[in-house]
């Protein structure tokens, strides 16, 4: 009796297996990708994938019985209708999801009862499989009880009583490495078809062009307000890409893949415990997959230099740490908090001398970039720029109240994004709060942590990269735990968490990866630079879609590299005075294009007196909108060309 059922569950799990692949493989070749047409589509007749990159609208769950309306089962994340092509109404049912999951984990614990090897492995496959199915009506409870029942089924039947097994494979790093490179991939070339991501990146890039085509220094002949390491460093992306738009966003896919190699290599010299570094990599890898934390961004370069800082002090090497961390703060002068960190740091590990080795390190980089400067006449701007500015200035005007009010609005777009990412963040939070309650003192790792969530209250911003700092240090509080089951609480959420992000991102990475070749050519301010021949000999001002200076790398006539620091009052008055700026007198010297957008940032072009007098708008200029902008798809791109010309 009991090999009967033993066979049984077997083959029914095999069976369960089969069909969700068939089902997977049906719903792949027939995902539908041409929305436009809402009459084109039957009702359930499309198989709807949350990645759809043809579609900008918004999927809304419509609930629908299933029981007595057993054919509705067909349903079940399919297309009901469109409306207005802005919204899909998706077939969902989280009961009856639910009671599936349950019934899949009752076959599961009878079949875990036998102790098969293969328990896990067919396990989360089986999972995967219903969750690319029948996603959409997923919910919290769905997730709750799957972690509930692997919590459950690790303390059960632990797979690594083959501890000689894993332990190799977990020490192979190259691997690892491998494996790492590949969900990189997969969670950032989804957007790799939008031209702009964020108008700081293009900004970050304007500047490292400027410095390769004009042989400057940061700051000689354009200003945005982030450190001059920075712009070095986009001047070598500028370069090493060729002036090449989606092999620069590559490079910059390469930086957050440096900075997880050192994430593990850190996790890797602070314990002994060979799973952890590979937990830790794989979760700043997850978190740092949602849009808003784009690679290219300064918090980013910050933050490989502040890993390399503390990986030297725990190479005993504090002289080492202080010269990057003095680049850190130098690449994103809100770095400059984690002094305290480090202060801290140096208190707790009664390593008190350290601080001044610490300190002599970083004073070294500064003291170089600042003879720099002084030995080119350009101190004042050096000054204004990397001190004075920083010091005096508050970027935002939010209450404390305000920016936690924000953060909830975060934590909830994490919520939306996918539940397993907002239940890891819960996890590793609580770890954190934990760990500080039970030590009476904080740990390093931890305090990281803290100090960058306090950078992104400060700045009273609520700018989402601002909380790059925070989740790359949140990353690393798995190096605190020290219960084994919390650990293994941990690896189930990550291995769900992987799960979900893969198939969130999987389908437009790949549709992206198909069209490799075609990403440049589709990019719609590239297109036009093309079309209107725009080149080095044209004069031309942007108050928006600033890539035209990338592409053209024509003269531009603006020092501020970011349109809306023309808008900051403070700033604008600070250059002035050293008579950089006056946007009066750009437009006066009536450059060949005037480039703006109908939404306004530093000027309102169609009510300026001087535009209406001297240009015209261009009305005929064919660029495809759809790819224009990932965050403001309705931006648009208006020209204005000298009537003399």
């Amino acid at each position: 009796m009991m090999i009967t059922l033993k066979k049984l569950l077997n083959y029914s799990t095999l069976f369960l297996i089969f069909i969700l692949s068939i089902l997977s493989v049906y719903n792949i070749l027939n995902l539908e990708t041409n929305l436009d047409n809402s009459n084109a589509i039957k009702e359930c007749g499309v198989f709807i994938n949350q990645t759809l990159s043809s579609f900008d609208g918004e999927f809304i769950n419509k609930d629908i019985y299933i029981f007595p309306e057993i054919n509705n089962l067909l349903c079940l994340n399919k297309a009901l209708h469109i409306e207005d092509n802005n919204f899909i109404y998706v077939g969902t049912n989280s009961k009856f999801i639910n009671i599936f999951v349950l019934g899949i984990l009752f076959i599961y614990s009878l079949f875990l009862f036998f102790g098969n090897k293969l328990f896990y492995l067919r396990f989360f496959l089986t999972i995967f499989l219903v969750y690319l199915n029948l996603n959409f009506s997923f919910n919290i409870l769905t997730y709750n009880i799957i972690l509930i029942f692997i919590f459950c089924s690790f303390s059960y039947y632990d797979p690594f009583k083959f501890k000689r097994v894993y332990f190799k494979f977990l020490d192979k790093k190259y691997i690892w490495y491998f494996i790492f490179f590949s969900l990189i991939v997969i969670t950032q070339f989804s957007t790799h078809n939008y031209e702009t991501m964020n108008w700081d990146i293009n900004s970050f890039i304007n500047g490292g062009q400027d410095i390769l085509l004009n042989k400057t220094l940061p700051y000689e002949n354009s200003y945005e307000n982030k450190g001059p390491i920075l712009f070095l460093i986009y001047a070598l992306i500028v370069f090493l890409s060729n002036s090449n738009l989606l092999i620069l966003k590559i490079l910059n896919d390469l930086s957050l893949l440096l900075l997880s190699f050192l994430i593990y290599k850190f996790s890797k010299n602070n314990t002994k415990n060979n799973l952890i570094p590979i937990l830790n990599t794989f979760i700043f890898i997850l978190l740092m997959s949602k849009d808003w934390f784009h690679p290219g961004f300064s918090e980013i370069y910050a933050c490989i230099f502040l890993i390399l800082s503390l990986n030297s002090l725990t190479m005993n090497n504090p002289i080492k740490g202080g010269v990057f961390f003095g680049l850190a703060t130098l690449t994103n002068f809100g770095s400059i908090i984690f002094s305290i960190a480090f202060m801290l740091y140096f208190l707790f590990y009664k390593k008190i001398y350290w601080f001044f080795k610490f300190s002599a390190g970083a004073s070294i980089v500064h003291l170089v970039v600042l003879t720099i400067y002084f030995v080119n006449n350009l101190l004042d701007i050096y000054l204004k720029s990397v001190f004075i500015i920083p010091v005096k200035y508050r970027q935002g005007n939010k209450s404390l109240t305000e920016m936690f009010g924000e953060l909830i609005i975060t934590a909830e777009s994490f919520y939306n994004y996918t539940t397993s990412i907002y239940i890891l963040i819960i996890f590793l939070f609580s770890t954190m709060f934990a760990t500080l309650l039970k030590n009476k003192i904080i740990s390093n790792e931890n305090m990281f942590a803290i100090i960058g969530l306090l950078i992104y209250i400060l700045a009273g911003t609520a700018y989402d990269h601002q909380l790059i700092y925070f989740l790359c240090f949140l990353s690393l509080v798995p190096l605190t735990i020290r219960n084994e089951l919390s650990l293994r609480a941990l690896i189930v959420i990550v291995i769900i968490s992987t799960f979900s992000i893969v198939n969130y991102h999987s389908s437009a990475s790949i549709n992206n990866l198909k069209k490799f070749n075609e990403l440049n050519k589709n990019y719609p301010v590239n297109n036009i630079v093309q079309e209107l021949q725009i080149y080095e000999n044209s004069k031309l001002i942007s108050f928006d879609n600033t890539l035209v200076y990338f592409y053209s790398k024509s003269e531009r006539l603006g020092y501020f590299l970011h349109p809306n620091l023309y808008e900051e009052k403070f700033i604008l008055e600070e250059f002035k005075n050293l008579k950089l700026v006056d946007p009066l007198k750009m437009i006066k010297t009536y450059p060949d294009y005037i480039i703006c957008s109908s939404s306004k940032y530093s000027l309102d072009c169609k009510n300026n007196n001087i535009i209406n007098t001297k240009y015209k708008i261009l009305e005929d200029i064919n660029y495809n909108q759809e790819f224009l902008h990932y965050y403001e798809k309705n931006k648009d791109i208006l020209i204005y060309f000298k009537t003399d010309s």
